[in-house]
């Protein structure tokens, strides 16, 4: 939701002031002289007094609106500053909010630490600034990108409290992406309350115990030189730029069902479980650059744009392409790796009106 722009307080120039007069003068003047000149000079008196009686009261009138106007102005320009006074107010309030928030990140108390990271969601549930929300969200990845760090009070307790705080930190990020939730009439589908539009997480270098984004939203995805102990998923996941996992290491298995993105980068990458990737359409560019399998890696289902197979090492695992189709532009190699045969038809593109080559993966030899 975009922020509310507040009215802008001009103030009003003087030679407004100064033509409204004259045009009241005029008006008056011009009431004067249209009625007496159907008053002759033999008239009585009485009755040139009631003409300039009738000039003056209409220039009275006149004055009256322009005082009406100016007493308006007043009350409208007197809103606005009550108005600005109190955004004024709010941002003030919500700055230091969000700045002893950050501070208690920085605590040497893991349930300090805690505390900070709920009352960082807590303001960003207050608030519909998207670019609050995303400020949110890059202190919370800012954070998880630090070095492990060890409680204080309880000094070399295998950093188990340390790792609740950065378990939070992920669900926090976690259910602010999230796009499904369930509507009281037979269990619809429905948005989800607590979803946060177009984030981009940044999680580049961070140590994370797993990583599970599962059935969430997002704008982009960056994972760069992360490490991931545990599973990695994006069943579900709708990335609408780019998911960036270059140099990262996944110790865990990596599933990616379902998933859909602009481009996607796993380039370096290592997947020391393998990884599974069914019914996706990771984006019109697909990179495995000097990425290394070292168990199985299975696409099935999948739709590719361009892809990039380079240098890509895959000893003594087993790799498996089903069913998968690669759009590629017939003027441009399509970075397949060694040893793969492709059969060719002609396809509208889903990636964009320009008719390319659909080509169809399959190992030699099955």
């Amino acid at each position: 939701m975009k922020k509310t722009a507040l009215p802008e307080l001009r103030p009003m120039s003087w030679w407004w002031i100064a033509l409204a007069l004259l045009s009241m003068a005029a008006i008056g003047i011009g009431i004067h002289v249209w009625a007496s000149s159907y008053v002759g000079a033999t008239d009585p008196a009485s009755v040139r007094v009631d003409v300039l009686r009738l000039s003056l009261t209409t220039a009275a009138g006149t004055g009256g609106g322009l005082a009406l106007w100016l007493a308006f102005r007043r009350q409208q320009s007197s809103e606005i500053t009550d108005r600005h006074t109190i955004h004024d107010a709010t941002e003030r309030r919500i700055t230091e909010l969000y700045s002893s928030a950050a501070e208690q990140l920085g605590s040497d108390q893991a349930a300090v630490r805690l505390a900070g990271l709920y009352a960082l969601e807590r303001l960003g549930r207050n608030s519909n600034d998207r670019t609050l929300r995303q400020s949110i969200i890059d202190v919370v990845c800012a954070y998880l990108r630090m070095p492990f760090r060890e409680d204080a009070s309880s000094p070399g307790v295998n950093r188990e409290s340390e790792l609740e705080v950065r378990r939070a930190g992920q669900r926090l990020i976690i259910r602010h992406c999230y796009t499904v939730g369930i509507s009281d009439r037979d269990g619809e589908e429905i948005l989800s309350e607590d979803f946060w539009p177009n984030l981009d997480i940044d999680l580049s270098g961070a140590s994370l115990d797993e990583f599970e984004l599962v059935f969430c939203e997002c704008r982009s995805l960056t994972l760069d030189r992360a490490t991931i102990a545990r599973k990695t998923a994006l069943d579900g996941t709708k990335v609408r730029g780019k998911v960036s996992c270059e140099g990262t290491k996944f110790h865990g298995q990596v599933v990616l069902s379902g998933f859909e993105a602009t481009f996607t980068s796993f380039n370096g990458a290592t997947f020391e479980s393998g990884m599974y990737m069914e019914d996706s359409k990771p984006g019109a560019v697909l990179g495995f650059s000097r990425a290394e399998v070292r168990r199985k890696a299975v696409f099935q289902d999948c739709t590719f744009g361009w892809v990039n197979f380079s240098d890509w090492t895959h000893e003594d695992a087993d790799i498996r392409f089903k069913d998968c189709t690669v759009v590629v532009d017939p003027d441009r190699e399509n970075g397949l790796p060694e040893g793969w045969t492709v059969g060719a038809a002609i396809h509208p593109s889903p990636f964009g009106s320009e008719p390319w080559l659909i080509r169809r993966i399959e190992a030699v030899g099955e």
